[in-house]
């Protein structure tokens, strides 16, 4: 465990063995001085012309049971994306809900702190530590986590934007957003493809480890990993979890708008709940602000 918190600590990753990530000072450093920087600028950025005295009034006047209603439904959310996890991460091992949980809420205690979004990895690490299988595979658990959400927060977008007034630039995000999902949604079914029904495929998958190197050890293991999730049965659950988990999502910026005095309608929740976080899916960028 002592290892574990030293890790998620510092946020540096680095592949040294098939057992996952071990610590390195020398990509601490790398890290923050790349991604620091980045998240500097953007956020300076970000708040180019605010009142700051008229944000603290509007803080000033919150109504703070409302806030702490959004609060409660916000854990509700990481209990959702937890369970949907647990589905998505069967195809390695079970997952108790409640370490499942724990996972997620350190998985983003670590990504609020460290640019780069290494809570990820570290999620996919702790993972194979708890139910003893390769990272690669655990990782790749975390890896379809994320499309599922990116999938849903797309079709947020594309429900509430016929409804919302935005500027041109702002539609832009869905002309990126709408081929990414395509392409990792693509990259998932090719997994699949190549791990099940392409020969070369199943070739490879009963060569001894030791003919490969290790390179070629995690590749294989983050593909068929891949592969493993991808299941008819799996994906009506994954699907529907996901949209629950963004739904209150939704539902717990409503109850902050509301606390501040402003009124949104479902479509207007959907279009910012999409927005937000496509922006915080990037890496270094102050997608809440």
């Amino acid at each position: 465990m002592s290892q574990t918190q030293s890790v998620a600590g510092t946020g540096a990753i680095d592949v040294g063995s098939d057992q996952g990530p071990v610590l390195s000072r020398r990509r601490i450093v790398l890290g923050l001085a790349i991604g620091t920087p980045i998240s500097a600028f953007f956020l300076w950025l970000a708040v180019q012309g605010v009142s700051w005295s008229a944000v603290g009034s509007a803080l000033a006047g919150a109504n703070l049971p409302l806030v702490a209603a959004a609060v409660g439904v916000l854990m509700l959310v990481y209990l959702v994306q937890a369970q949907r996890w647990r589905i998505i991460a069967r195809s390695e091992g079970d997952l108790g809900l409640r370490s499942a949980y724990s996972l997620v809420l350190a998985s983003l205690a670590v990504n609020n702190v460290v640019p780069g979004r290494a809570g990820e990895v570290l999620r996919g690490w702790w993972l194979s530590r708890k139910i003893t299988r390769p990272f690669s595979r655990c990782l790749s658990t975390v890896v379809v986590d994320r499309i599922a959400d990116i999938g849903a927060l797309v079709l947020a977008l594309l429900v509430s934007l016929p409804f919302v007034p935005t500027p041109g630039w702002l539609r832009n995000l869905l002309i990126v957003a709408l081929p990414l999902a395509a392409a990792l949604l693509g990259f998932l079914v090719l997994a699949w493809w190549y791990s099940t029904r392409s020969s070369r495929g199943r070739r490879r998958a009963h060569l001894p480890a030791d003919s490969r190197s290790f390179v070629g050890r995690q590749l294989s293991g983050f593909v068929r990993g891949l592969a493993g999730t991808v299941s008819a049965r799996r994906l009506p659950s994954i699907v529907i979890w996901s949209l629950v988990a963004w739904g209150l999502w939704a539902f717990a910026a409503g109850l902050v708008a509301e606390s501040l005095g402003i009124s949104l309608t479902p479509a207007e929740l959907l279009f910012a709940t999409g927005v937000i976080n496509l922006g915080v899916a990037i890496p270094s960028t102050p997608g809440f602000v």
